[in-house]
């Protein structure tokens, strides 16, 4: 099964340096205000129980966690590759927890989420197979994973998708819905609901049982 064409180091090499650069005024930028922008869909069809933990995937300076925060008293950690991110998010949400990590092989034990939300940072990951497994593992039986990403048709798709390999910022591939319910659903996920609005996508994918997660690759 190909996912991808592009170097995995090279891809998280490239996405460390531009967002390490862009992480002391990211919000203030126009991407950063379009990705606030984007997680407002995720905000109105997100469901947050009291002392639920979520974990914010590529989480960059904490925004989601802040505002997510803001609808349920849930314990809130984050996640990303870039320790000018980690920084950010560490000053702005000083209650909270992050560390700096990939997707893949986070350092959190098993069944301890749940809630996972992962919001316009799929694009990026180079190993989505392997952090479907990932998301299987920490995530609490009947967890939640929330993945909220670019949408794009099917000629803006292709254009993006040939020209990621040589932009500076680590994009990997612009995925359709179709394709990222394909990868989960190797892992025991379902998907719930989805939602779109214009060039963005919301999926809902719900963990359905917890079988053994060492699975093997096809």
């Amino acid at each position: 099964m190909k996912i991808r064409h592009t170097n995995m180091s090279t891809a998280k090499n490239k996405t460390i340096r531009t967002f390490n650069k862009r992480s002391k005024n990211y919000d203030r930028t126009i991407e950063g205000r379009l990705a606030g922008w984007s997680k407002l869909l995720l905000l109105e069809h997100i469901v947050i129980n009291d002392n639920d933990n979520i974990l914010d995937i590529g989480c960059g300076t904490g925004k989601l966690l802040a505002l997510l925060s803001e609808k349920g008293k849930a314990n809130c950690f984050g996640i990303d590759i870039t320790k000018g991110m980690i920084e950010a998010a560490k000053k702005n949400n000083p209650n909270m927890t992050f560390q700096i990590s990939d997707c893949v092989s986070t350092p959190f034990d098993s069944d301890c989420f749940d809630i996972l939300t992962v919001s316009m940072a799929y694009h990026h990951f180079t190993e989505t197979l392997r952090f479907a497994q990932e998301a299987k593992r920490i995530l609490k039986p009947d967890g939640m994973i929330y993945i909220l990403e670019m949408r794009l048709p099917f000629v803006l798709r292709k254009f993006a998708n040939i020209i990621f390999p040589i932009l500076p910022t680590g994009d990997i591939k612009v995925y359709t819905s179709e394709e990222i319910i394909k990868v989960f659903s190797k892992f025991d996920f379902e998907i719930i609901r989805s939602f779109y609005r214009g060039p963005i996508q919301l999926l809902c994918l719900k963990l359905k049982i917890k079988t053994n997660y060492l699975t093997t690759f096809h």
